[in-house]
């Protein structure tokens, strides 16, 4: 997960995921900082996925 750059999160839990990342970035002066990027992709085995990132 270090190289790269773009996640997925089950949908509908986007919003919860980015908040504790970067509540534990801050808890631990990490510089790290996660957004959503409000687009989703669907696949036909895993369902529904909502992507971010984080630099």
């Amino acid at each position: 997960m270090g190289n790269s750059e773009t996640f997925g999160v089950e949908k509908g839990h986007g919003e919860k995921i980015i908040t504790w990342l970067n509540k534990q970035a801050k808890l631990q002066n990490n510089k790290l900082e996660a957004r959503l990027y409000n687009y989703e992709i669907s696949t036909k085995n895993f369902g529904d996925f909502e992507m971010f990132s984080w630099m």
